[in-house]
């Protein structure tokens, strides 16, 4: 906005904009609309196995039960995968803002150690400085809860977290990995899952 770039320093711009492009970066658009998919084939599975095997019958109740799995999988799954898309972006953009040592702190694992796959401590600080910054521009309390971001102290502490131990980079970057990698298996099981129910129907439809 106008007030950020009025009020910000151009590091903590680049900081901003390094997070933004890191969900270009990991697809996490591409990854939001595969999660529409497979809360289609969720609910739409449940309910073609209750009817099918005629534990639910009555229509009215059959959609009932089909909209609050649509909603359990849109308050829980996807807040849950949004905030470790935000959390994912943010590493992103401590990368971006990772200079040459300079005047780092020794202790940094990046330019004072061995462990090149941690972050960096000058970058860690200034891209927390820079989440502080704009939840101060906005009014918002820094532990405040935030169903799709989670709170900006919860972010802040998980980079510092990584800073002094770059395990738990590899262990993040691990876990999304698997986690995108279920979504892509889940999708495509969930794709041949309903060819095969519905294949005479999309038969007819392709001969028309």
């Amino acid at each position: 906005s106008d007030a950020l770039l009025e009020t910000m320093e151009d590091e903590e711009i680049e900081a901003v904009f390094g997070h933004e492009a890191g969900h270009v970066r990991h697809f996490h658009l591409q990854y939001f609309l595969l999660f529409v998919l497979l809360t289609m084939y969720v609910t739409g599975g449940v309910a073609e196995v209750l009817l099918r095997n005629r534990i639910v019958t009555e229509p009215g109740t059959l959609q009932l039960i089909s909209l609050g799995m649509l909603l359990a999988c849109w308050l829980f799954g996807f807040g849950w995968l949004s905030r470790k898309f935000e959390r994912q972006a943010d590493l992103y953009g401590v990368r971006t803002v990772t200079k040459d040592a300079g005047d780092c702190d020794p202790r940094c694992v990046v330019h004072g150690g061995e462990q090149r796959r941690g972050i960096c401590v000058r970058a860690t600080r200034l891209f927390g400085a820079t989440l502080y910054r704009i939840a101060d521009l906005n009014g918002i309390p820094r532990d405040a809860p935030s169903w799709r971001h989670g709170s900006i102290q919860s972010r802040c502490d998980l980079l510092e977290r990584m800073c002094d131990d770059a395990a738990v980079v590899g262990r993040f970057d691990r876990k999304l990995i698997a986690i995108k990698i279920a979504m892509l298996v889940a999708a495509a099981l969930g794709t041949g899952i309903a060819i095969w129910l519905y294949w005479p129907q999309i038969a007819r439809a392709l001969a028309r």
